[in-house]
């Protein structure tokens, strides 16, 4: 597997804005976000194969920002699989409360304290 095998390729605009020009954006500001959404998909054996596959190739795009969104069950395997270095992981959701009783719900706090850098 390769990173276009497995993830969609995107381009983000950081926003940088140029003080001589209000409200435009630089073009230095730019860089490559390589995500992968793997909405309800996936497994143990995903998540190993996935990990191997970051280690291998994730060092010759160093220049591409890579974050991968598995469902919240593989989470935790993947921030302790992955070097955060290489790729980034984040959440397909997070819960509109800071915390506190909401069956099912993951706080931004508990996403940050496991390791989880992104929520789309």
């Amino acid at each position: 597997c390769t990173w276009k095998e497995i993830l969609v390729v995107c381009c983000v605009t950081r926003c940088g804005v140029d003080t001589h020009l209000p409200g435009f954006l630089t073009m230095a500001s730019r860089q490559f976000f390589l995500g992968g959404n793997w909405k309800s998909n996936g497994n143990q054996a995903l998540v190993k194969d996935l990990a191997s596959v970051i280690k291998r190739e994730a060092k010759s795009n160093a220049d591409i920002e890579k974050v991968i969104f598995p469902m919240a069950l593989h989470l935790q395997s993947l921030v302790s699989s992955v070097d955060g270095k290489l790729c980034s992981v984040g959440a397909q959701m997070v819960s509109e409360y800071p915390k506190g009783a909401h069956t099912g719900d993951i706080y931004a706090h508990a996403l940050s304290d496991s390791g989880v850098k992104w929520v789309l």
